[in-house]
Protein backbone atom coordinates (compact mmCIF):
# COMPACT_ATOMS: atom_id res chain seq x y z
CA UNK A 1 0.00 0.00 0.00
CA UNK A 2 1.28 3.30 -1.04
CA UNK A 3 -0.45 7.20 -0.37
CA UNK A 4 1.31 7.36 -4.11
CA UNK A 5 -1.29 7.89 -7.40
CA UNK A 6 -0.91 5.85 -10.80
CA UNK A 7 2.50 4.61 -11.76
CA UNK A 8 3.91 5.89 -14.84
CA UNK A 9 3.37 2.26 -16.36
CA UNK A 10 -0.09 2.69 -16.19
CA UNK A 11 0.10 5.91 -18.07
CA UNK A 12 2.46 4.65 -21.00
CA UNK A 13 0.37 1.61 -21.13
CA UNK A 14 -2.70 3.65 -21.64
CA UNK A 15 -1.06 5.89 -24.07
CA UNK A 16 -0.64 3.13 -26.34
CA UNK A 17 -4.26 2.86 -26.45
CA UNK A 18 -4.15 -1.15 -25.49
CA UNK A 19 -6.10 -2.39 -22.45
CA UNK A 20 -4.75 -2.18 -19.27
CA UNK A 21 -5.18 -3.95 -15.93
CA UNK A 22 -4.11 -3.09 -12.71
CA UNK A 23 -4.52 -4.61 -8.89
CA UNK A 24 -7.27 -3.45 -7.27
CA UNK A 25 -4.60 -1.14 -5.24
CA UNK A 26 -5.78 2.63 -4.07
CA UNK A 27 -2.65 3.94 -6.24
CA UNK A 28 -5.14 3.16 -8.96
CA UNK A 29 -8.16 5.07 -8.02
CA UNK A 30 -6.88 7.75 -10.22
CA UNK A 31 -7.24 5.92 -13.31
CA UNK A 32 -9.87 3.46 -12.33
CA UNK A 33 -12.34 4.39 -15.24
CA UNK A 34 -9.60 3.92 -17.73
CA UNK A 35 -8.52 0.47 -16.75
CA UNK A 36 -9.95 -3.26 -16.15
CA UNK A 37 -9.61 -3.84 -12.35
CA UNK A 38 -7.80 -7.71 -11.49
CA UNK A 39 -10.19 -9.40 -8.70
CA UNK A 40 -7.14 -10.33 -6.26
CA UNK A 41 -3.93 -9.51 -5.81
CA UNK A 42 -2.63 -13.43 -5.52
CA UNK A 43 -1.34 -15.43 -8.48
CA UNK A 44 -4.52 -17.27 -8.83
CA UNK A 45 -6.52 -14.13 -8.75
CA UNK A 46 -4.46 -12.52 -11.31
CA UNK A 47 -4.66 -15.57 -13.66
CA UNK A 48 -8.38 -15.28 -13.19
CA UNK A 49 -8.53 -11.74 -14.14
CA UNK A 50 -6.42 -11.81 -16.85
CA UNK A 51 -8.54 -15.06 -18.22
CA UNK A 52 -11.87 -12.89 -18.25
CA UNK A 53 -10.32 -9.99 -19.79
CA UNK A 54 -9.01 -11.95 -22.83
CA UNK A 55 -12.85 -13.38 -22.84
CA UNK A 56 -14.25 -9.87 -22.82
CA UNK A 57 -11.63 -9.24 -26.05
CA UNK A 58 -12.95 -11.95 -27.52
CA UNK A 59 -16.38 -10.89 -27.15
CA UNK A 60 -16.43 -7.22 -27.18
CA UNK A 61 -17.88 -7.32 -24.21
CA UNK A 62 -19.54 -4.18 -23.20
CA UNK A 63 -17.04 -3.77 -20.13
CA UNK A 64 -14.12 -3.95 -22.70
CA UNK A 65 -16.22 -1.27 -25.01
CA UNK A 66 -17.03 1.52 -21.78
CA UNK A 67 -12.96 0.71 -20.65
CA UNK A 68 -11.84 1.44 -24.03
CA UNK A 69 -13.75 4.84 -24.55
CA UNK A 70 -12.91 6.15 -20.68
CA UNK A 71 -9.27 5.18 -21.29
CA UNK A 72 -9.44 7.15 -24.16
CA UNK A 73 -11.11 10.14 -22.85
CA UNK A 74 -8.39 9.70 -19.73
CA UNK A 75 -6.03 9.91 -22.56
CA UNK A 76 -7.28 12.87 -23.84
CA UNK A 77 -7.71 14.37 -20.72
CA UNK A 78 -4.53 14.34 -19.35
CA UNK A 79 -2.04 14.94 -22.74
CA UNK A 80 1.09 17.14 -22.02
CA UNK A 81 -0.50 19.73 -24.09
CA UNK A 82 -3.50 20.48 -22.49
CA UNK A 83 -1.67 20.18 -18.37
CA UNK A 84 1.33 21.79 -19.63
CA UNK A 85 -1.35 24.66 -20.34
CA UNK A 86 -3.17 24.09 -16.93
CA UNK A 87 0.09 24.23 -15.29
CA UNK A 88 1.29 27.24 -16.44
CA UNK A 89 -2.23 29.03 -15.23
CA UNK A 90 -1.87 27.63 -12.40
CA UNK A 91 1.98 29.29 -12.03
CA UNK A 92 0.92 32.28 -13.13
CA UNK A 93 -2.28 32.77 -10.89
CA UNK A 94 0.67 31.83 -7.80
CA UNK A 95 2.91 34.39 -9.13
CA UNK A 96 0.38 36.68 -9.41
CA UNK A 97 -0.85 36.51 -6.25
CA UNK A 98 2.67 37.01 -4.90
CA UNK A 99 2.08 40.94 -5.82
Amino acid sequence: QTNESSSAAVRNGLACGKPVAVTPLTIFDDVASAVLTLPGHTPEKIAQGIGQILDDIVNDSEVMQITKVEAERWCAEHRYSILGRRFYGMLQGLANTRD
